[in-house]
């Protein structure tokens, strides 16, 4: 599991509920390319949910496949 250093725990907590998945992989150091290359693969590090013809990954998701509980991600900063 991964930790998140405290930068990126600050990124996720700026975060909207659900991110654009292009947003989403660059937490993981991927291109939008890259994002899409792997959801399309089934490969994607945390879940992925279509809207309509967009495809988005929730805050609480993403924060749990970058190895950061609920919990942290909702206390004070």
């Amino acid at each position: 599991m991964m930790i998140a250093p405290t930068s990126q725990l600050a990124r996720l907590r700026d975060l909207p509920a659900t991110v654009t998945l292009p947003v989403a992989g660059t937490f993981f150091g991927l291109s939008r390319a890259g994002s899409y290359l792997l959801h399309q693969r089934g490969q994607f590090p945390c879940p992925v949910r279509q809207i309509g013809s967009r495809y988005v990954v929730t805050q609480a998701d993403l924060a749990e496949a970058l190895g950061v509980s609920v919990a942290a991600l909702l206390a004070d900063q």
